[in-house]
């Protein structure tokens, strides 16, 4: 339901009209990119616009859930059929998959791995959200999509799973990379993960090192979703470690 709400907000400036416009400007380029992939000649090209088509659908399942939600303000989400909406997310999810498996060497493959795993996680298919996260670390160490990738892998770990040891293990191979902006982001998870085994002094150390690393970095390199959670965890951390150096 949270992210049902994310993508009503995207959509909450514009009118009814206007979100309908958009969905039949969508649907064109939608008709428009099929027509160009049936049509084209040099192959070289096909993966950029599969990877658009993929994008399309993404975008046009955005504003019909904003559509349908703006158009039954009155209703429960949980009363609402989305049925339609999912199966938008389900051809980009097939349209990811057929770039994935038909251009192996395509630039930006790890791209479509990653937002494919996206749209898995918007179905609450989290077992396959899992799996093809981990194709995408496997196979892409260096991809720009690594560390976040494993931030979520580890969540799920923690949250959906309850393993507090394993979690604790993905979020340590982010620190074995170079310092970026997702390493204070380790650190704090790497903290709960001290607290729910009862070990408080090793969590404090790693809310410490989370400030830390926090100074080094530039939060600008992380997904606008990740900023002001980052953000607002450093004033939490700073009065929470204040607060215990008291005693």
């Amino acid at each position: 339901l949270l992210s049902l709400r994310l993508n009503a907000q995207v959509t909450e400036q514009m009118t009814l009209e206007k979100m309908r416009f958009n969905i039949l400007k969508i649907d064109k380029a939608i008709k428009s990119t099929k027509s160009k992939i049936k049509r084209i000649r040099d192959a070289q090209f096909l993966p950029d616009l599969y990877l658009t088509l993929a994008e399309l659908y993404v975008t046009k399942s955005k504003f019909r859930y904003a559509l349908k939600i703006a158009e039954n303000d009155d209703n429960p989400l949980d009363e609402l059929d989305f049925t339609f909406e999912k199966r938008l997310k389900q051809e980009s999810i097939d349209t990811y998959d057929l770039l994935i498996d038909k251009f192996p060497k395509y630039r930006d493959r790890d791209k479509a791995i990653f937002f494919k795993a996206h749209e898995q996680r918007e179905l609450g298919l989290l077992n396959e959200m899992v799996g093809t996260y981990n194709v995408l670390t496997r196979e892409y160490p260096k991809s720009p999509f690594w560390s976040e990738s494993q931030i979520i892998i580890g969540d799920y770990y923690f949250n959906q799973r309850k393993k507090v040891d394993f979690a604790k293990e993905v979020y340590e191979r982010i620190l074995k990379k170079p310092l970026s902006a997702f390493t204070p982001l380790a650190y704090y998870k790497i903290g709960w993960c001290y607290i729910n085994q009862g070990k408080f002094f090793k969590a404090f150390s790693s809310f410490e090192k989370v400030l830390l690393k926090f100074k080094k970095v530039n939060l600008l390199d992380l997904p606008k979703n990740l900023r002001k959670i980052s953000t607002d965890l450093c004033v939490f951390l700073s009065v929470l470690l204040r607060q215990l150096r008291r005693y």
